[in-house]
């Protein structure tokens, strides 16, 4: 399904975006990337993706709340035991089995 977007007299379509993985929006999904990284201070995250240090703070609160844990490293586990979530982390990272 697609979003109608007005322009003049005509109608353009733009596609839906995928969800992006773990139950996070794109916005968050992105602050975990960064994190994963190596980006871990929120000051930094913020300087990189261009925002305010406060909104990387929600964001951060956010992803804790959402994947129910309580540091950076958890998060990292989290998006490794999720095979969508490590392709699009590490793309060539291979894992048998993660142990938590």
């Amino acid at each position: 399904m697609t979003t109608p977007i007005k322009t003049g007299y005509h109608i353009k379509r733009r596609p839906k975006r995928t969800p992006a993985p773990l139950g996070l929006t794109h916005a968050e999904w992105r602050i975990v990337k960064l994190m994963a990284a190596g980006h871990t201070r929120s000051a930094q995250l913020a300087e990189v993706i261009v925002c305010a240090k406060r909104t990387v703070d929600h964001h951060i609160g956010q992803i804790y709340c959402k994947l129910d844990v309580s540091d950076v490293a958890g998060i990292v586990l989290c998006v490794l035991n999720d095979d969508n979530a490590r392709r699009l982390c590490w793309p060539g990272l291979r894992i048998e089995k993660i142990v938590t």
